[in-house]
């Protein structure tokens, strides 16, 4: 090839082409074959990788994953939550069932209604054993990211509105976190970092 082709042939291939003029061999690749064998194992090779990257990804998506029904969206929080719960009563026993969010949510393993399936979580979903281990828990105030604080007992901490003082600082707040208290009343906090300074003080076990 010419020298501004960016490319030469390799070495064996001229002088397996020199040999076959001169002797006249019998038998062997032409000088044609060679070159095409030499143009096209890269062709190959590299086919190769990408059937292997596409079977890779194949796995990957046809991997067993229920998915989600048409029209509805899993939070940002996460979709480890209730909605997705086998001990959620609505699901029937079924994992990542996915219940109609009409349908009232209700721990087996907790005895315990889940206002809000789609942000209410706890170890168990992740270990599937029908004993309750570690707390409910809740997505609290936004902070940075998403964070997640314990429920008190089956009380559920509620965010939003609040008013009232700060059980921890008694700063006054608006919006915050609130826990009711049965009997004592309610305890109003301003962030999850003095609710969970006050869980861990009462917590129910």
């Amino acid at each position: 090839m010419g020298q501004g082709s960016g490319t030469s042939l390799p070495q064996r291939v001229i002088q397996a082409s020199i040999r076959r003029v001169n002797s006249r061999e019998v038998g062997k690749p032409s000088t044609s074959v060679l070159i095409l064998q030499w143009k096209v194992s890269p062709l190959i090779r590299r086919c190769r990788q990408l059937l292997f990257v596409d079977l890779a990804i194949a796995r990957t998506l046809t991997s067993p994953r229920r998915a989600l029904p048409r029209g509805k969206q899993m939070p940002n929080g996460g979709g480890d939550n209730c909605w997705a719960c086998g001990f959620n009563r609505a699901n029937s026993g079924q994992w990542h069932g996915y219940h109609d969010l009409a349908e009232l949510a209700y721990c087996t393993i907790r005895d315990v209604n889940i206002s809000n399936p789609l942000w209410t979580y706890c170890a168990n979903m992740h270990t599937r054993q029908a004993v309750p281990e570690g707390p409910i828990l809740a997505s609290g105030i936004y902070e940075n990211g998403y964070v997640r604080i314990p429920w008190h007992g089956d009380h559920e901490p509620l965010k939003g509105n609040v008013q009232g003082e700060c059980a921890i600082c008694g700063r006054v707040i608006t919006k915050g976190i609130q826990i009711d208290m049965d009997t004592e009343g309610t305890r109003s906090f301003c962030c999850n970092s003095h609710y969970l300074s006050w869980w861990k003080a009462h917590r129910r076990t």
